[in-house]
């Protein structure tokens, strides 16, 4: 009996439009807040608003960093601060070191 062997399961479907899921909510998420901020802000900071949260809201939908999503990737980072690092020695085995003088 054969079996059937998906492909390229790494790749998320689109179930919007050319946007997959997270990257639709992404956008969602950044329409809001911009709705939101246009209630409190008017005239030249209703328009940088729109820009950082226009620039973040697509960098977070389409960057990628090493084949990392951009939010994958802030996590990560948050979590390196965080995280305790354990710092261990190494004895090497080769301790001949030779000096040349230049």
């Amino acid at each position: 009996m054969r079996f059937h062997v998906p492909q390229f399961i790494e790749k998320e479907n689109k179930i919007i439009g050319p946007l997959t899921l997270r990257q639709f909510l992404w956008l969602l998420i950044g329409g809001g807040l911009f709705l939101i901020v246009k209630i409190f802000l008017s005239g030249m900071p209703l328009i940088i608003a729109l820009v950082v949260i226009a620039a973040l809201s697509l960098a977070m939908a389409y960057a990628r960093i090493n084949d990392v999503s951009l939010p994958r990737y802030t996590l990560m980072a948050f979590n390196f601060l965080i995280m305790g690092k354990r710092y261990t020695y190494t004895k090497e085995e080769n301790e001949n070191i030779t000096w040349q003088k230049k």
